[in-house]
């Protein structure tokens, strides 16, 4: 059972994932603000949280373990978003 609760999150964390992706690449194609921000969004590489790295032997907290997850899931929507966009001037 809490199997089937993971697997419905993930499913629906995915296909929110693709519509934010598809919204920021649709923004980019239009003018003023919402542009703007929508390409200072795609074109961002990294999503700057502190991971530790400076200091290998440090063991990650609960904290910094979902401020990477943060991190990560900002990266894969500005992926895709970039992906669409890039698609769509083709």
């Amino acid at each position: 059972m809490e199997s089937d609760k993971l697997t419905e999150v993930q499913i629906r964390l995915t296909a929110q994932r693709q519509v934010l992706a598809e919204m920021i690449a649709a923004a980019s194609a239009g003018s003023g603000a919402l542009q703007d921000w929508s390409n200072r969004f795609c074109g961002q590489e990294s999503f700057i949280v502190s991971d530790g790295q400076e200091d290998p032997g440090a063991v990650p907290d609960e904290a910094t373990a979902l401020e990477g997850m943060f991190s990560n899931e900002m990266r894969k929507i500005a992926e895709a978003a970039r992906a669409r966009r890039d698609s769509a001037t083709r």
